[in-house]
């Protein structure tokens, strides 16, 4: 009776380290999600992404924790921020701009950062073109979810190796142009990828797993 009941109440902890598993394993995935505010003469950019996936970023990790703030970076935000805007390249009717602010910054209470910056738009009106080379600094299963507008009058688009150019805008909006359709090979690419990419957390966590339950049958054992 006692064994029985001291395994049920076993039941809580390997509950609470599958929650964990999965939260590591979410905060692992490699995707960055993408937003471009039009304001006027101005298009607003924020970036939110994994920093693991940036080697850049690896020295100013000192405790290994994959959290940074101002305070890690060491006053280096701006040139992080130009690093990744080298693989960002945003046009306004074929016009490529330029950022006039920008920065970088650690998300609260997660393992995000986030890249805002700012863009004079020559002409409010004229299509909005995004160009992605994140997988040049990331990994070649990384994707980009991409949204334009605001929220009920916004466009999508994902790019990823394969897809790496979005246009959006009036013109867009109307045609309904603005994000072809991936093909299947697309598709079956990108998932292979995924794949590949999550085998190694998928065998730590695993390893992790075992090794907690090794611990747990010898406690039991000993009592």
């Amino acid at each position: 009776m006692k064994q029985a009941k001291k395994k049920t109440a076993l039941i809580p902890t390997l509950l609470l380290l599958s929650l964990f598993s999965l939260n590591l394993f979410a905060h692992t995935l490699p995707i960055s999600y993408l937003t471009l505010l039009p304001d006027g003469n101005y298009l607003h950019l924020e970036l939110t992404l994994n920093p693991f996936e940036l080697g850049s970023l690896a020295g100013f990790d000192a405790n290994k924790n994959q959290e940074f703030d101002s305070a890690k970076t060491q006053g280096a935000d701006k040139m992080l921020s130009e690093q990744i805007l080298q693989h960002l390249k945003i046009k306004s009717g074929g016009q490529l701009l330029t950022a006039e602010t920008a920065g970088l910054s650690g998300e609260s209470g997660s393992h995000h950062i986030i890249l805002r910056a700012h863009f004079r738009v020559p002409n409010p009106q004229a299509v909005i073109t995004v160009e992605s080379d994140l997988t040049g600094i990331t990994s070649a299963s990384h994707l980009t979810e991409v949204t334009f507008g605001r929220e009920g009058h916004s466009q999508l688009a994902r790019l990823d190796f394969q897809t790496t150019k979005a246009v959006f805008g009036e013109e867009t909006r109307k045609a309904r142009t603005a994000v072809p359709a991936p093909s299947r090979q697309a598709s079956l690419f990108y998932f292979f990828m995924m794949v590949l990419g999550a085998v190694p957390v998928i065998c730590l966590l695993l390893e992790f797993l075992t090794a907690m339950l090794k611990h747990l049958r010898k406690q039991l054992v000993r009592h």
